[in-house]
């Protein structure tokens, strides 16, 4: 067991108030922001599937078993596939309509 601090201790060095204060700069660069922007698309998307789906897809992405799914969900095999596999196929057309949409300012200039 440790003995209490002293009374008469010497007070902490504190750090520099520039130090403390100090914040990451946002990412200037498209390429270090780009990541950013398709997690937070790829979130969105989830968001929109239908829930059993989206819980089965992120059971498998923490690395759950199919069959540690089915007893987390009493689902069958067959069940837990088919949300899996719908699960998938939703966000696969998510990004797909995404990235293949007409961009909404070229659609205004013509």
């Amino acid at each position: 067991m440790r003995p209490p601090p002293a009374a008469s201790s010497p007070p902490t060095q504190a750090t520099p108030a520039s130090t403390q204060n100090r914040r990451p700069t946002p990412a200037t660069s498209p390429t270090k922001s780009l990541p950013r922007i398709q997690h937070t698309q790829r979130l969105n998307d989830l968001e929109t599937i239908k829930p059993s789906r989206r819980r089965a897809l992120y059971r498998k992405g923490l690395g759950y078993r199919y069959q540690e799914i089915m007893q987390i969900t009493g689902a069958t095999y067959t069940a837990v596939n088919r949300r899996l596999t719908e699960g998938r196929r939703a966000v696969r057309k998510l990004e797909h309509n995404r990235e293949h949409a007409p961009n909404t300012e070229q659609l205004r200039n013509k």
